[in-house]
């Protein structure tokens, strides 16, 4: 019988290479999966009722806006008004559902008042859109 050591802990995770997301949508997450193992990144499949966006130390969140609970998300950005002014250099990118309106925008958007900036707001969870946005923010640093 072989005896499991007891001193290994978790694969410690940084803020330079590990993309964090919180999606129900199996597809987007693969697509990040393979695009993580092709950079040689980590990937963090977040639990949406958990503080993970908190609690995760990472450079790029994609977060389904209409899968974290409430209380998670409220904490989450209190999270990040306490934190702005803060040197972080990470993206922060959050799924709208379509249909697009100016009005759900500009309410995501007064989420993050004061907050934390850039966060970015997309209509799409298509995972090779999204893979683009996040290949070229590491490769400019901008998604411009």
């Amino acid at each position: 019988m072989r005896n499991i050591p007891t001193d290994i802990g978790p694969r410690p995770i940084s803020t330079e290479n590990t993309v964090l997301i919180i999606s129900p949508n199996i597809q987007l997450v693969d697509d990040i999966r393979i695009f993580c193992v092709s950079k040689n990144m980590n990937l963090w499949i977040g639990n949406p009722y958990s503080p993970d966006v908190i609690d995760v130390p990472y450079n790029v969140c994609v977060v389904d806006r209409d899968w974290v609970d409430k209380k998670s998300w409220v904490n989450w950005i209190d999270f990040l008004k306490e934190v702005k002014g803060e040197d972080h250099d990470y993206l922060i990118l959050v799924i709208l559902h379509p249909p697009f309106s100016e009005s759900t925008l500009d309410e995501a958007r007064r989420d993050f008042d004061n907050s934390h900036e850039p966060v970015h707001f997309i209509f799409s969870d298509e995972g090779s859109h999204i893979v683009k946005i996040i290949t070229k923010w590491l490769d400019t640093g901008s998604i411009e």
